[in-house]
C-alpha cells in the first residue's frame, strides 16, 4: 500500500493543511488519486516481449510440443505481461516522464475545477495534486496566487513535493514540504482579519 493511503496520513496532511490555512489567505485542497491516467505503452511491451520470448522457447527447445501450444502458449504469455504492465512500478518505469507528467497536468487541472477550487471570493485556491501511480505531483493555483507568488521560490516549492512523492511519498515528509509551501505563501498571501475558511480542508481521496 502506498504511505499516503495508511491509516493516519489522511490527518497528517489534514493537518499540514490547517496550518497553512491558519498562516495565509491562501485556500488548500489536497486532492489524492491512484493514478492520473491509462498508458498503453507498458502493457503492449511487456505483452509483447513475453509472448515473442515463449514463441521463440517453443520453436528452439529440444523438447517437441504439441502443435497447437504455439498459439496458446504465447497468447497466454503475452496476456500475463499486458497484466504486469500494468502494476505501478512498472507504468512508472516504461512510461517517458514527460507523458506522465503530461497526463498528471491534466488530471490535475480536471480536479481544481472539480473540486470548485477556483470558487474563492479573492480567488486564492491551489489545489495540490498526487498521482500515485506516476508517483508525481502538481499545483494548481488560482489567479489571486498567481499574481503575487515568488515564481522561484513557489516553483522550488512545487520541486520539493513533487520530489517527495517521486521518493516514495512518506506521509511526514509530504507534511514538512507542505510547511515549506506555507512558509512561501505566507510572504506573499499573508492571513488577513476577514479570512474565511471557503474550502473543506479533508484530503479528497480518488
Amino acid at each position: 500500500m502506498h504511505p499516503l493511503l495508511e491509516d493516519g496520513a489522511r490527518a497528517q496532511i489534514h493537518a499540514a493543511v490547517e496550518a497553512i490555512e491558519a498562516r495565509t489567505s491562501a485556500e488548500i485542497v489536497v486532492a489524492v488519486e491512484r493514478r492520473a491516467g491509462t498508458y498503453a505503452t507498458p502493457r503492449a511491451l511487456l505483452g509483447i516481449a513475453l509472448a515473442v520470448a515463449c514463441q521463440l522457447f517453443l520453436l528452439f527447445a529440444e523438447a517437441p510440443f504439441p502443435l497447437d501450444w504455439f498459439v496458446v502458449m504465447p497468447l497466454a504469455a503475452g496476456l500475463v505481461g499486458a497484466l504486469l504492465g500494468s502494476l505501478a512500478p512498472l507504468q512508472r518505469r516504461l512510461t517517458p516522464s514527460a507523458l506522465r507528467r503530461q497526463r498528471v497536468l491534466q488530471a490535475a487541472q480536471a480536479a481544481f475545477y472539480r473540486h470548485r477550487v477556483g470558487h474563492t471570493r479573492a480567488h486564492t485556491g491551489i489545489l495540490i495534486y498526487f498521482a500515485l501511480t506516476e508517483g508525481q505531483a502538481e499545483l494548481v493555483a488560482d489567479t489571486g496566487v498567481l499574481k503575487v507568488r515568488p515564481r522561484e521560490a513557489w516553483q522550488r516549492s512545487a520541486a520539493a513535493i513533487d520530489e517527495v512523492l517521486g521518493r516514495g511519498g512518506r506521509p511526514q515528509a509530504v507534511a514538512n514540504a507542505l510547511e515549506v509551501l506555507g512558509d512561501v505563501l505566507a510572504g506573499c498571501l499573508p492571513a488577513r482579519d476577514d479570512d474565511a475558511n471557503e474550502l473543506a480542508d479533508e484530503v479528497h481521496y480518488e
